[in-house]
């Protein structure tokens, strides 16, 4: 087993859908769905999105199910490494879920990521993080990507030591509602609702109201729409609240680093570029 960062998806209310809608339409929606997201992973599979050739990028769909696989080619990589992983997987996923939104059926998803070790190979997966992560993806009560509890602690441990990281602009802190227990205090997809324009954030509304399907909406629907309507207002405070904001940004450990990061800065700036990074005060290892 090796570390990687996966993600599931499905449509929120796929069930029946073609006694709802038509068959073709619903069909053509979901390879279209497919292209965008080989388009994503790449033709080298080295993700068309964010610069992470590094790393080896799978999208699969089975029916409306979509799983995302993000894991580092070769086997030097360090738990740090994680976080950009899980940058690039997030951007996929959110980047889908809008695809889903635009054209005649409009589609909702739900689903979550996680980070650990797995084993991909063809269409096969294992691994604690296969495990975690599928047992989670369809708990929310309403269409919400969210972290995973290895996620989070991979965000939460190193996304600082980062310049393009998940908070604010891909996701934002919220309790996830889920059918059967408590809320879920994580970090959520915003449907890319940080900084967008106007224009843009109005049709996103307005193509998740009409997923919804026609009123008056059944009690299950209609709570799962109230969740929605919800999170959507946080999404705008959280936009209003942190519009001029500037995110901190920390030295990352020494001992972080990869063993090319650290050959390359002796390289560039000599055996003093050590001195510039601080050593871990406690090891930390999310993932065994």
């Amino acid at each position: 087993l090796r570390l990687g960062v996966i993600a599931f998806l499905d449509v929120l209310g796929f069930k029946g859908i073609w006694n709802r809608e038509q068959p073709r339409v619903v069909l053509d929606t979901m390879r279209r769905i497919k292209r965008e997201g080989k388009t994503l992973q790449g033709g080298d599979h080295s993700g068309s999105l964010v610069r992470a050739d590094g790393f080896d990028h799978r999208v699969k769909c089975v029916s409306d199910t979509v799983i995302i696989v993000v894991a580092p080619r070769g086997r030097r990589c360090t738990e740090r490494m994680m976080y950009r992983a899980m940058y690039s997987a997030t951007w996929i996923a959110g980047s889908i879920m809008a695809e889903a939104l635009s054209g005649e059926l409009p589609l909702l998803f739900r689903g979550c990521i996680g980070a650990g070790l797995m084993k991909m190979d063809g269409d096969f997966l294992i691994g604690p993080a296969v495990d975690e992560t599928a047992s989670q993806f369809e708990l929310s009560d309403g269409p919400f990507f969210w972290l995973s509890d290895s996620a989070l602690s991979l965000n939460n441990e190193y996304a600082d030591t980062f310049t393009e990281r998940l908070e604010p602009y891909l996701m934002i802190r919220y309790a996830v509602p889920r059918k059967s227990d408590d809320p879920k205090a994580t970090l959520v997809h915003n449907y890319f609702g940080e900084r967008c324009r106007p224009e843009y954030w109005s049709k996103v509304r307005l193509q998740i109201d009409k997923a919804f399907g026609p009123r008056p909406l059944a009690k299950e629907i209609d709570r799962k729409y109230s969740n929605t309507l919800m999170f959507l207002r946080h999404v705008e405070t959280v936009a209003r609240d942190t519009e001029n904001a500037e995110l901190d940004l920390r030295v990352p450990y020494w001992d972080d680093l990869t063993s090319d990061q650290r050959l390359g800065l002796i390289k560039n700036s000599g055996v003093d570029a050590i001195k510039e990074f601080p050593r871990r005060p406690r090891p930390v290892k999310l993932f065994s």
